[in-house]
């Protein structure tokens, strides 16, 4: 097992990194939650049926609510009655929130302890790729809106995040690949050597290799410490972590959260940012055609699935990243750096926009000519 440290001063909390250490669950709640009056497991439903065993055993709880799967539950509604389970079941300022699941489930669970009776206790249990390596770590907790994604959040730190690596052993394809994306973004805008680890190791990491997957966890959780302890609430640096996800979160907006995993998404939104820095004369080709080949190393699903120029440029305007009227983009300058920038031509933008939506109608030819 090993043992990551976020440095939020009283704020800070440890991450337990390892295959199979859920085991010891008990030992680092009682480590990290002292005086806790009830506990409140909030977990997916897939995972409650998946992992029956692990909570039956390993985790104790005085509630239990099984949520939905998918993004659908991520909206005020859905939070609205699980405020009212928690009302009704006496839940107190000393009681812990436990979030069991994927990111819809962390966030849900963590906006709900940010905000029930201003904010009680949340640990985190991510279950997948992409919620271990990022939506667990850094505070971040949100839920939905019509209009945008994650517009309606806060920042709570976790008292802690266990990332046990057996998790990740029944994730389908697809979920690996929406991780990876959230990966493979740490090493463009942090860490060359990582993006070369991650496409030397690509086989290992489809064939779920124990520790090629602690490896790139624990390395993706390192780069975003890092970048959290200097910019904890998101007015600087920490801004870069958002590489990939102004399209992204568009196209993700435009298809109402369905036939593409988020971190297909940002896959897809990082290998925009990246044509629009080569447009702009800012990434040269070199290392455009190393991301390139790195992000088409996993292979996205667009059947069936068309996208709107105007309504993705529509989106692009609503995004929490605009500032000013303006809408922020992180590019990349080369592989381990990136800068943010509101100062692009429209007509960039749009070419740009336009040129993912043939990525998708060629898809959908293929499958016609098939």
């Amino acid at each position: 097992m090993k043992r990551l440290f976020i440095d939020l001063k009283e704020r800070a909390y440890p991450l337990f990194i390892g295959s199979g250490i859920l085991d010891n669950f008990e030992k680092y709640f009682e480590e990290n939650c002292p005086k806790t009056s009830k506990r409140v497991l909030i977990v997916s439903n897939t995972v409650s049926q998946l992992y029956s065993h692990i909570i039956e055993n390993y985790i104790s709880y005085d509630l239990k609510i099984v949520i939905s799967d998918g993004e659908d539950a991520k909206k005020l509604s859905y939070a609205n009655e699980i405020y009212t389970k928690l009302i009704e079941n006496n839940i107190d300022r000393l009681s812990v929130i436990i979030a069991f699941g994927g990111g819809v489930v962390g966030d849900l669970a963590g906006f709900i302890a940010a905000t029930f009776m201003r904010g009680i206790r949340l640990v985190q249990i991510p279950s997948t790729l992409l919620a271990q390596v990022d939506s667990s770590i850094g505070g971040k907790v949100a839920v939905n809106h019509p209009l945008g994604k994650n517009l309606i959040g806060a920042f709570h730190q976790p008292k802690f995040v266990v990332l046990d690596i057996e998790l990740l052993k029944t994730l389908p394809p697809r979920e690996l690949i929406s991780g990876l994306g959230e990966v493979i973004k740490y090493g463009i805008i942090w860490d060359e050597s990582f993006c070369e680890f991650i496409s030397a190791h690509y086989e290992d990491i489809e064939n779920l290799e124990t520790n090629v997957l602690t490896n790139i966890v624990e390395k993706s959780c390192a780069i975003k410490s890092a970048i959290i302890v200097q910019d904890e609430f998101d007015q600087n640096l920490r801004t870069i972590l958002n590489f990939g996800h102004t399209i992204g979160h568009a196209i993700e907006g435009h298809l109402k959260y369905s036939g593409l995993r988020h971190g297909e998404a940002i896959l897809i939104g990082m290998k925009a940012a990246s044509t629009i820095s080569k447009k702009m004369g800012r990434l040269d080709e070199t290392n455009y055609q190393k991301i390139c080949d790195l992000i088409d190393k996993n292979k996205i699903s667009l059947e069936n699935l068309s996208i709107d120029v105007n309504d993705i440029v529509k989106r692009l305007k609503a995004d929490k990243k605009v500032v000013k009227g303006k809408t922020r983009f992180i590019l990349p300058e080369k592989i381990g750096d990136v800068f943010v920038t509101s100062d692009i031509p429209a007509e960039i933008v749009l070419e740009t926009i336009q040129e993912i939506k043939l990525e998708f109608e060629k898809a959908n030819e293929f499958l016609l000519k098939v």
